[in-house]
């Protein structure tokens, strides 16, 4: 994903200027909200004091995918919790209703034996 966009945005720059000047950068950055963008000006900064766009566009967008992979991975941690306590819940209340309550303990001490409960009574 990450090429692709650098494609484009080098496609863009190759077709009109790769560098910037400096007020332009800033105003950019400005705009969009990015202070890290200004943060990192340095980093980007030509030999005759311009901003190479192209860099600096690449890294923004590398920086949001980077913000929003670890996003996506800490919802699905909290799902994944959820759904474990969810079913577990789901497994006690049915060996309690079926009268297999003195059976509960063993499902914290054998994971398969767990697993066979999940099976016997449908929990997925």
């Amino acid at each position: 994903m990450v090429q692709e966009k650098n494609i484009i945005a080098n496609t863009y720059w190759a077709d009109n200027e790769r560098f910037a000047d400096s007020d332009t950068y800033d105003a950019i950055a400005t705009f969009t909200k990015t202070g890290k963008f200004l943060e990192n000006k340095d980093k980007y900064l030509g030999k005759e004091g311009d901003v190479d766009m192209c860099k600096a566009m690449d890294d923004l967008i590398k920086r949001g995918e980077e913000r929003g992979e670890q996003r996506g991975e800490q919802r699905g941690e909290q799902r994944g919790e959820q759904r474990g306590e969810n079913r577990m819940i789901k497994l006690i209340q049915c060996m309690v209703a079926d009268g297999s309550s003195d059976l509960i303990p063993r499902i914290a001490e054998e994971a398969d034996f767990c697993k066979k409960m999940y099976a016997k009574y449908g929990i997925v």
